[in-house]
C-alpha cells in the first residue's frame, strides 16, 4: 500500500488546491445570488445550497476520509454521487437548450439519452471499481467503463455548448440591445462550453494514457466546480443583462428565452 499513496495522493492534492479558490468563488456568488434574489423559486435556492453543502462534503471526504485516513486510499477517492451531481447540472443546461428550442424534441432526446448512458455507465464503473484495489482499476472491465462514461461526458458538454450557441443566435431579435445582450451570452456559453468540455477531455486523455497513476482524478474534481460556477454565474447576471433591455417586451422575452426568472 505505501509505493501506491503517492500516485493516488499527488493527483487529488493538486485537484483541491487548484479548486479551492472556484470554492471560494462559489460562496461568495452564492452569497451574493441569496441577497439579490430573494423572490426565486424555491427550488432553485435548494439547489444552489445543495450542491455548497456537496462541495462541503466533498472536501472533508477526500481530505479527512482518504488523505488523512490512509488505509483508505485502496478505495475509490471521491464521494458518492459527485458524477450524478454532474449529469444533474447538465440536466439544468438541458432545459435550457429545451427552452431556447421552442421545445425540440430531437435535441432533447439525444441529450437525455447521452444523459442516461453516462448514469448506466457510472453505476457499472462503480459496481466494478469499488471491489479492487485502486491501483488495478486500469486492469479490469471498469476501465471501459470509466473511459465510455468520460467520452459521453465530452459528447455531452459539446452538444449543449453547440445547441445553445445556435438557438442562442437564432433568437437574436430585431432590436439592437437584444441582439448585443445574445451576443454575449453567446461568447460566454462559447467559453463555458471550451472550459468544461477541455476538462472532460482532458480526464478522458489522462484515463486512457496515463494508466498506472491518476492524474485524471484532478481533473474531475475541477469539473463539478466550473459547472457550478457557471450556473451562478448566468443567474446573478440577470439583472445586469435586464437593465440593458429597455422596453419591457425585449426583457420579457428574453428573459423566457434564458430560462431564468425573477420578481426583482
Amino acid at each position: 500500500m505505501p509505493e501506491t499513496q503517492p500516485v493516488v495522493v499527488a493527483p487529488l492534492l493538486f485537484g483541491l488546491v487548484v479548486s479551492c479558490p472556484l470554492f471560494g468563488v462559489s460562496i461568495a456568488q452564492s452569497i451574493y445570488y441569496y441577497k439579490t434574489y430573494p423572490m426565486d423559486s424555491k427550488y432553485l435556492k435548494y439547489f444552489i445550497q445543495d450542491w455548497t453543502q456537496h462541495f462541503l462534503q466533498h472536501y472533508f471526504s477526500l481530505i479527512m476520509s482518504k488523505l488523512v485516513h490512509t488505509t483508505s486510499l485502496h478505495m475509490i477517492p471521491w464521494a458518492p454521487g459527485f458524477v450524478e451531481r454532474c449529469i444533474y447540472m447538465r440536466r439544468a443546461y438541458m432545459a435550457r437548450v429545451y427552452a431556447l428550442s421552442a421545445g425540440n424534441k430531437w435535441i432533447s432526446a439525444i441529450l437525455t439519452h447521452i444523459l442516461w448512458n453516462m448514469i448506466v455507465l457510472d453505476d457499472k464503473y462503480s459496481n466494478q471499481a469499488t471491489h479492487v484495489v485502486i491501483i488495478s482499476i486500469h486492469h479490469t472491465s471498469a476501465e471501459i467503463f470509466g473511459g465510455l462514461q468520460l467520452a459521453a461526458s465530452v459528447v455531452c458538454d459539446v452538444l449543449i455548448t453547440s445547441s445553445l450557441v445556435f438557438y442562442l443566435r437564432d433568437n437574436r431579435g430585431e432590436f439592437k440591445r437584444t441582439q448585443n445582450v445574445v451576443d454575449r451570452l453567446v461568447i460566454y456559453s462559447i467559453n463555458v462550453g471550451m472550459v468544461t468540455s477541455i476538462i472532460s477531455l482532458s480526464a478522458l486523455i489522462t484515463w486512457f494514457a496515463m494508466p498506472d497513476n491518476f492524474i485524471f482524478s484532478t481533473f474531475h474534481i475541477l469539473i463539478g466546480k466550473v459547472y457550478f460556477n457557471s450556473w451562478l454565474v448566468t443567474l446573478n447576471a440577470r439583472k445586469t443583462m435586464r437593465s440593458r433591455l429597455d422596453d419591457t417586451s425585449q426583457m420579457s422575452g428574453f428573459m423566457d428565452l434564458s430560462v431564468f426568472r425573477t420578481r426583482n
